[in-house]
């Protein structure tokens, strides 16, 4: 760990050992900017649940990162759509997979995408009336640079 602090490659760590640790909250002004200015964060709260040996004695207003599932653009379209259609028709069971899931919509899974959405993916979007809650673009039919390197459409 030490290594990878000193390179800075690690944008932040969290090591509960033998040192009393505080979590320190990210709210206000800051965490209103940085929701403004990066699409890609989200509001969250820490549970004390989750670190009951910090000092801290309640949960912990923050900004974390969204969850983003990431495919290359060789994974087949009909691949993508059935996992995509797996994920939101058993959403309940999905919210269990992780204790930050909790308060997850299917909304706020399309709010701040930055990536370009899989064919696959928009697929399902569309015809769960999801596409809505998406960046427009992102909705869009792009080529990718492994079909344009390929002279496939896209």
């Amino acid at each position: 760990m030490t290594t990878r602090l000193s390179r800075a490659r690690t944008r932040s760590a969290t090591y509960f050992g033998r040192i009393p640790v505080r979590l320190i909250p990210i709210e206000g002004a800051v965490a209103e900017h940085l929701l403004q200015e990066y699409p890609y964060y989200a509001a969250s709260v820490i549970p004390h649940e989750h670190y009951p040996q910090a000092l801290n004695s309640e949960d912990v207003r923050s900004v974390g990162v969204k969850t983003t599932f990431v495919t290359s653009t060789e994974t087949p379209e009909n691949v993508v759509y059935a996992i995509t259609r797996e994920v939101f028709e058993n959403f309940d069971d999905f919210k269990q997979l992780h204790p930050a899931y909790r308060n997850l919509t299917r909304r706020d899974m399309l709010k701040g995408l930055s990536a370009p959405l899989h064919p696959g993916a928009r697929t399902y979007y569309r015809e769960a009336g999801l596409a809505l809650y998406a960046v427009p673009y992102l909705m869009q039919r792009r080529r990718t640079t492994h079909a344009r390197s390929k002279g496939l459409p896209a």
